[in-house]
């Protein structure tokens, strides 16, 4: 990235499923790709230039300590990637279309309605402008 290719910018940080998952936030699909598309215009309203979007990456839910299993608890913050630039399928309109894509590539959620959000997703997070959104 260029020196000061950021300046200015207004990044914002949130987690893919939880963002949108309580049904106050109003959206059609809540803690999808979907519910959070429908929140760009909230995000530029606050005057958000981009998005950091973490976790992306399809996770095992499962994966926590025994004391946290017996508790009922899963793997919220998407550790333990077992599917890298593979979509977190929970997080899809349609989980059976998270097809994994090739390395380095745009991924797409789709939803029934053909509205999609498109991430980049490699190994560490990125910082998408809503502009692309």
């Amino acid at each position: 990235m260029r020196p000061g290719a950021l300046d200015g910018a207004v990044i914002y940080e949130m987690h893919v499923g939880g963002f949108t998952r309580h049904g106050s936030s109003g959206v059609e699909h809540p803690g999808t790709f979907a519910g959070l598309i429908e929140k760009v215009p909230y995000l530029r309203d606050l005057g958000v230039t981009h998005v950091e979007l973490l976790p992306v990456m399809a996770f095992d839910e499962q994966d926590v300590p025994p004391a946290a299993a017996a508790r009922g608890l899963r793997n919220y913050w998407g550790y333990s990637t077992h599917s890298f630039f593979s979509p977190h399928p929970r997080y899809c309109v349609d989980p059976a279309r998270a097809v994994p894509s090739s390395a380095r590539s745009w991924t797409r959620c789709t939803t029934p309605a053909s509205a999609s959000c498109s991430t980049w997703c490699s190994t560490t997070p990125r910082k998408v402008p809503l502009t692309a959104l």
